[in-house]
């Protein structure tokens, strides 16, 4: 056994003497003559072997001498690898070198057993890593072919059940596949090493630097980010990289371009969490390169951010603060000698405190502008740039800002000191009666400077003297407080119910000048108005409020008030989207709260309503819809109709009229009363009309309920007419003229049922005041009981002439020759119709030989001269 160990190495040796290094010969000279070796001097030849690339010379050894040893498989392995470059079909292999292995076990060195290592499973386990690793280093003369021979060891895992410790080759794979493309080698020897070296760590940076050096950043962040080095060095490179070009060519861009760079910068290095005096130094460094006013203020206002955030870890605060104080004056002198359109949104975040209005005494204020670096402004423009300024940020309720401004440049702004001398009377340290002259001349100045807008009253409004003095400071004297407390007060908010809860006219105004000392963004004010509302409709449906008084918030009725919750918030559609989320909220959460869920969708709704939010009126309607198929199951018809009446849109949710009809349940829309419901009435009406035309019951009901006398009077005229109409169809089906009624019982009844429906249309016209309208269809009565006159003369079966919608010639011919005066005046009046009385008087009193018709016609009219010629001219012509 030991002589073939002995062949084996002899073999290797002599095979590869001309590629063996001389201290590798030097080490091994002594095994060669003694035929006597050591598993350490094995593994440095098959490492030498190896190293040389003569991994084919060491595989063609394996397969003469040890076949079946498991070294023999993985040196195959490597020859596909290494020098077939068949890696795919090489991680078979792998597999079946860690089968062979398992079966080993670590055999204990024996004097009388040299070769007993080749079986040892830790010696080939070692053995097989370092001839990878060494493979890796020197037999590859490509990345890609690197990448692929790590890939297929991580496809094989072969680091898994192996018994000895080795490189992390999942991670050796991801830095080979960072590298590739990028021009930069790894030093793989080092690599393969221990994680914890200082070797390891070395090439690792020296990586990193290489591929920042050659400008490949985005592959140094994964890089940086893979192997868990800090990205400053990255970063502050790559954006002075950016920078450079930029300020190369810095004529052809706008202004736009450099702060949108400058805030990507910002976001990376806040993404990337850089060191905050790194960032500062490299903002610092900007600006000294770039001459720009504005770049340079921009720039500054980056640095003065993070140096703010310096501040807070410093251990030296004071070195930190002038050096802040020093940023902050050269900052504010770029804005001012920059031709800069002086925006709020310029100053954001440039703030030295929270920017709260009137949440610090005036001692507190001035104590922040108490700084070492001041200047004097010396140019008009320059000072009048200034003021613009210093009245930007009193917009923004930050008067902090704006004395650190007026301190650091010698300045006195006028709208600022008028507002330090109202902070004087408020806190009580002078009286108005102790005002100087100067200060007199500001509050009583009736120029009004366009500052101080913040939600608040205008300068002028807020003008002192001796009478109006106390109401600078309403919620302190309100509430027998000093204006400091107030100020004090960590929560102002906790003043409001009291507020509300006193009898005053002016409770309205408080609740908006406390939310103001509150100061609340948009969403939290928001949140707080939403709170009260569905707190208020949970007390209301619990009991705690009198049912009488209905939903209260604040001391007041909400259902008349809500219009002045909307005025305390800037965004309705905000409180509108919260109020419809705690709806849906409470709706999934009990079933059995329908009641507040119907309360809050009214007043989300009108919230959008305000907002003019059609999207959001929208969403209330989608949700009413489901909320009314909730109430339909429960039957809740009261929780229906109040759904319906407080959204008060009829058009779109007409499908619960039709719901509440369906099921017998319309008078609860009656039971709403006359005068809180707007345009309800107009509503129910229109819906009948559109959708039960033949329901005249419950028309009739409706406009009974609301006193709709002309409506009910139409409808009543309507259905005289078609009662007429059906009479005059039976009677005549052909149409023929003239028209005969039959005295039967059915034509009787049928116009006695007309002339009723008349007579109640002219009653309801009258109770509308519709005269005119009720005189005239109490002519159709009287033409309706004379038809059946003339019936009730007649024999049973009996015909008589029609008088019901004739034509204008027809009542023409029917008033001259068949009727007598009085039943002629009838008919005349029910159509309109202008009579030629001569013509009549002929036809009856002449052809007819009537003696009658005269006498009744002189008691009601008179017999002039006229009326006798033309009653001769119908003689005269008759006879010739």
């Amino acid at each position: 056994s030991s002589s073939i160990l002995a062949c084996f190495c002899t073999w290797l040796v002599t095979s590869l003497a001309n590629h063996m290094s001389a201290q590798v010969k030097s080490e091994l000279s002594s095994a060669l003559q003694n035929h006597t070796w050591s598993p350490q001097q094995v593994q440095t030849l098959l490492e030498e072997a190896v190293s040389v690339q003569c991994i084919r010379t060491l595989s063609r050894a394996f397969k003469i001498f040890f076949p079946e040893n498991p070294l023999c498989i993985f040196t195959e392995f490597l020859v596909e690898c290494a020098v077939k470059k068949n890696f795919k079909e090489s991680v078979m292999k792998v597999e079946i070198f860690k089968a062979a292995c398992i079966s080993l076990e670590t055999v204990v060195p024996c004097e009388d057993l040299e070769s007993a290592f080749l079986s040892d499973r830790h010696w080939i386990a070692t053995v097989a890593v370092h001839t990878t690793c060494i493979t890796l280093a020197t037999c590859f003369s490509s990345s890609y072919h690197e990448l692929l021979f790590l890939n297929a060891l991580c496809e094989a895992s072969f680091a898994d059940d192996l018994p000895v410790t080795m490189p992390d080759f999942q991670v050796l794979a991801k830095v080979a596949d960072c590298l590739s493309d990028s021009g930069v080698s790894a030093d793989w020897v080092a690599l393969c090493s221990t994680n914890t070296s200082a070797e390891y760590q070395e090439e690792l940076y020296r990586c990193l630097c290489q591929l920042v050096e050659v400008g490949n950043y985005q592959q140094a962040l994964n890089f940086s980010t893979l192997v868990g080095l800090p990205e400053d060095s990255i970063l502050i490179s790559q954006w002075s990289n950016e920078f450079k070009k930029w300020n190369d060519a810095a004529e052809s861009h706008q202004e736009d371009d450099f702060v949108h760079k400058l805030n990507k910068c910002d976001e990376a290095f806040l993404l990337a969490k850089l060191n905050c005096r790194t960032a500062t130094n490299f903002f610092k460094q900007l600006a000294d390169e770039i001459s720009l006013h504005r770049e340079r203020y921009h720039i500054l206002k980056c640095c003065l951010k993070w140096l703010r955030e310096l501040k807070e870890f410093a251990k030296d605060e004071s070195a930190v603060v002038n050096e802040e104080n020093s940023i902050e004056l050269e900052m504010w002198k770029c804005l001012l000698q920059s031709e800069i359109e002086l925006e709020e949104t310029l100053i954001e975040g440039v703030t030295v405190t929270d920017g709260k209005l009137l949440c610090k005494t005036k001692a507190e204020v001035q104590s922040v502008s108490g700084i070492e670096n001041r200047t004097k402004l010396d140019d008009s423009q320059q000072i009048m740039r200034l003021d613009v300024l210093i009245g930007k940020l009193l917009d923004q309720g930050d008067i902090c800002t704006a004395c650190r401004l007026e301190a650091m440049f010698n300045h006195h702004n006028q709208d600022l000191q008028l507002l330090l001398v109202c902070m004087d009377l408020a806190e009580g340290e002078i009286t108005p009666y102790q005002l100087t002259p100067e200060h007199r001349s500001l509050l009583t100045e009736k120029k009004t400077r366009p500052t101080l807008g913040y939600k608040r009253r205008s300068l002028h409004s807020v003008r002192l003297n001796s009478t109006s003095s106390n109401e600078m400071v309403s919620p302190a004297s309100s509430h027998n407080k000093p204006f400091q407390d107030i100020l004090k007060l960590e929560d102002p908010l906790r003043l409001l119910n009291a507020a509300m809860a006193e009898e005053s006219g002016n409770k309205w105004q408080m609740a908006s000048d406390i939310l103001m000392a509150a100061q609340l963004n948009n969403e939290d004010l928001t949140t707080l108005l939403c709170d009260e509302i569905v707190s208020a409709i949970t007390n209301y449906r619990k009991g705690e409020t009198s049912e009488s008084l209905g939903i209260m918030l604040w001391g007041c009725k909400m259902e008349n008030n809500f219009h002045r919750v909307l005025e305390l918030c800037e965004e309705p559609s905000k409180l509108g989207t919260k109020l419809l989320k705690e709806a849906i909220k409470l709706g999934t959460l009990d079933p059995d709260s329908n009641t507040e869920v119907v309360e809050i969708l009214i007043r989300a709704h009108d919230c959008y309503t305000a907002a003019l939010n059609m999207e959001g009126i929208a969403a209330i309607l989608q949700r009413v819809r489901t909320l009314t198929s909730n109430l339909l199951q429960r039957e809740e018809w009261p929780l229906m109709v109040r759904l319906l009446t407080g959204i008060g849109r009829y058009t779109e949710m007409n499908y619960i009229f039709q719901i509440l009809k369906d099921n017998e349940q319309f008078e609860y829309l009656l039971r709403k009363g006359q005068g809180d419901v707007g345009n309800l009435k107009s509503a129910i009406l229109d819906f009948l009309k559109a959708h039960c035309p033949e329901d005249r019951e419950s028309f009739k009901l409706v406009s009974l309920h609301y006193s709709m006398f002309s409506e009910l009077a139409k409808l009543w005229e309507n259905e005289g007419h078609e009662v007429v109409l059906e009479l005059l169809t039976s009677s005549s089906p052909q149409k023929t003229s003239p028209v005969l009624l039959s005295n039967t019982q059915e034509t009787r009844q049928s116009l006695h049922n007309a002339m009723q429906y008349f007579t109640h249309a002219a009653e309801y016209y009258l109770k509308a005041e519709k005269l005119t309208k009720a005189l005239s269809i109490s002519y159709q009565a009287e033409l309706v009981a004379l038809q059946t006159s003339l019936l009730n003369v007649l024999s049973v079966g009996h015909q008589a002439d029609c008088l019901l919608q004739l034509s204008s010639q027809e009542v023409s011919n029917i008033i001259t020759c068949k009727l007598s005066f009085p039943q002629a005046c009838i008919v005349a009046r029910a159509y309109g119709h202008s009579v030629d009385w001569g013509e009549a008087l002929y036809q009856h009193c002449i052809a007819e030989g009537d003696l009658s018709y005269l006498p009744d016609f002189v008691y009601n009219k008179p017999l002039t001269t006229s009326l006798v010629e033309d009653v001769a001219r119908s003689f005269f012509f008759f006879i010739f």
